[in-house]
């Protein structure tokens, strides 16, 4: 039985391929996304009572950072996306920087 250990950092997408019967475990940020690309995988996490199946084209989500473990039913392919949500105040100087700079912008428009 193969097996790995994989840390994933808060902003990435990674593509993982197992061979049948290789057990990975991962280190997930809050707000992963993982998505069945061939195979079938079955998931575990921790904290968590319910196991999953994962066939290809199925994703999971987890809005709570954690551990996963994984084992491909067959050989398996699956991405890893991790982006952490932007917090209220990211969004916010966000919308203010937009509407500074078009402000900045509008009078160069009008003098070309």
């Amino acid at each position: 039985m193969e097996r790995h250990d994989n840390m994933i950092s808060r902003f990435s997408i990674e593509r993982l391929e197992m061979r049948a019967g290789a057990v990975t475990r991962l280190q997930l940020p809050a707000g992963a996304r993982l998505t069945n690309r061939q195979g079938k995988l079955w998931i575990t996490r921790s904290n968590d009572s319910r196991d999953y199946w994962l066939l290809p084209g199925a994703g999971l989500s987890f809005p709570h950072a954690g551990v996963l473990w994984l084992e491909a039913d067959g050989d398996s392919a699956l991405t890893i996306e991790a982006r952490q949500p932007a917090k209220p105040c990211t969004r916010w100087l966000g919308r203010v920087l937009r509407r500074a700079l078009r402000a900045l912008a509008a009078p160069l428009r009008h003098a070309c």
